[in-house]
């Protein structure tokens, strides 16, 4: 498995993820430094999680990059569930998978959306006004662990800024790799900020 946790607020986005790939058949670690998150263009990620073929698969047949993008922009919501609504037979249910991908929107907001295999579903993660938003994936018997702990973490943060969230994702990684084989504390970023004008 993987760990990959993304963050949304008002004005960023943060993506942090181990590096570790390891044979679902042998258990054995193929790579210790795997990159699991993918850029396209300046503004939008996409990062996987689960087994890699059918991850890849997916992504070439249901033309993932060109799909979710325009203009160097994330697509609108309509557009990119629509576009799932058409791919959706694509995902093999039987083979896990995860992809998030998100970033700055035709609509100037933070979006991220998470396609689980399994469930066949696609789930919108957008910042609200009472709070932050997150996706976390990893071991699901680590799960419910590392969610409390960055629950936990989070309360006591007294800003939200780029520096201090990527700080406690780390964090996190790093308490998911002393629990979790599968994850290492080698980590990859993403960090997408709004430009403030003066």
């Amino acid at each position: 498995m993987s760990f990959v946790s993304v963050v949304v607020c008002e004005d960023f986005l943060s993506v942090v993820a181990d590096s570790r790939a390891t044979n679902t058949i042998t258990g054995e670690i193929d790579n210790e430094y795997e990159q699991k998150i993918h850029t396209i263009g300046e503004k939008v990620f996409y990062s996987n999680t689960g087994l890699v073929d059918p991850f890849m698969e997916f992504t070439i047949n249901s033309k993932l990059i060109n799909s979710i993008v325009t203009n160097g922009l994330l697509r609108s919501e309509t557009e990119i569930r629509s576009w799932y609504k058409k791919i959706q037979r694509l995902i093999k249910k039987d083979l896990f998978f995860e992809v998030r991908f998100g970033g700055l929107s035709v609509n100037n907001k933070f979006d991220v959306y998470l396609i689980n295999s399994i469930e066949n579903d696609i789930q919108k993660i957008t910042y609200k006004r009472d709070g932050i938003a997150y996706s976390l994936a990893g071991s699901v018997q680590f799960k419910k662990e590392s969610e409390d702990y960055f629950i936990t973490q989070y309360k006591r943060l007294r800003v939200e800024s780029p520096p201090i969230i990527r700080k406690l994702q780390e964090s996190l990684n790093d308490y998911v790799a002393d629990n979790d084989e599968t994850v290492n504390k080698n980590k990859t970023y993403f960090v997408l900020e709004k430009t403030r004008f003066m």
